[in-house]
């Protein structure tokens, strides 16, 4: 499916209705990648982690207290969580292999996350409980499996699959919880990767590849019809988040090596800049 553009030029100025709010991200600074929390309203930036390990892919709970991300302080990265006010920090998993793109179910109440299980580079899809406990693997195909997302209502789930040697295999596929069964929603020769619900749970966002460069797209959730380009910057846009009220979207766009953070609406419109910061993967600090 050919995908056109839309030429959006970022704005001068946040919308008027926009509410400025504190977000997390990581970033690559002194030689290993660290999370930060950056205050819109006072433009000041404050490290979570600042360790000899590297932390990453930080995400908001839904009631805005916790952060979960992964740091491989113990060898291998592993998925923690972090309580804002407190910073105390929570392992919650613990093996000898690598645990990545975790994210919180709507309820708060479980984590998804992939696991190179059997070290190969294949990550099979596990839940835990939020407090700890037990995985549960929840699917595997022999495949890399990565970047898992529940829908608003928790009945479903979208994640990345392919080959691990091959990211142009990478497409988009959706399961249904209780019964496993699985639709794969993209079929091309590129790479389609970070998907998640919109907040309404009637379409898939994520980022399709071409020429090197990404952009942000919507898909229905049968992979029915033609992909719906939100936006197409001049860089790499990948790590979107929606905040608490589904009227705004978070991303980051390398542009010249550079990672920069952009808010927009969540039709696409009004793109801005945040300036005097950069980073990955930033996740609003909101209760939902």
């Amino acid at each position: 499916t050919q995908i056109m553009p839309i030429d959006v030029e970022p704005s001068a100025t946040f919308e008027a209705d926009f509410v400025p709010s504190q977000i997390v991200y990581f970033a690559y600074r002194n030689d290993k990648y660290d999370i930060y929390l950056y205050d819109m309203l006072t433009g000041v930036e404050v490290p979570l982690t600042d360790d000899d390990s590297s932390s990453s892919y930080p995400m908001v709970s839904p009631d805005g207290t916790k952060m979960l991300f992964q740091s491989n302080r113990d060898g291998d990265f592993d998925i923690y969580i972090m309580d804002l006010a407190s910073r105390e920090v929570t392992q919650l998993t613990d093996n000898t292999v690598s645990d990545r793109t975790a994210a919180w179910s709507p309820d708060g109440q479980w984590i998804v996350y992939s696991s190179d299980t059997r070290g190969d580079g294949n990550h099979d899809i596990y839940r835990i409980p939020a407090i700890g406990g037990e995985p549960e693997l929840i699917f595997s195909n022999g495949q890399r499996n990565g970047h898992p997302r529940i829908s608003p209502d928790g009945r479903s789930m979208v994640f990345t699959s392919g080959d691990s040697n091959n990211a142009s295999s990478w497409e988009i596929i959706r399961m249904d919880l209780s019964t496993g069964e699985t639709l794969q929603l993209t079929a091309n020769d590129t790479r389609d990767a970070s998907p998640s619900f919109t907040p309404d749970g009637q379409r898939i966002i994520y980022n399709p590849y071409g020429d090197g460069l990404s952009a942000i797209a919507t898909i229905d959730l049968n992979g029915s019809e033609s992909p719906q380009i939100l936006y197409d910057g001049e860089g790499y846009e990948w790590g979107m988040n929606y905040s608490a009220d589904g009227k705004w979207l978070i991303f980051n766009s390398e542009i010249e090596d550079v990672s920069y953070i952009f808010v927009m609406r969540a039709d696409g419109t009004g793109v801005r800049k945040i300036e005097g910061i950069d980073g990955f993967y930033p996740s609003w600090v909101q209760r939902r």
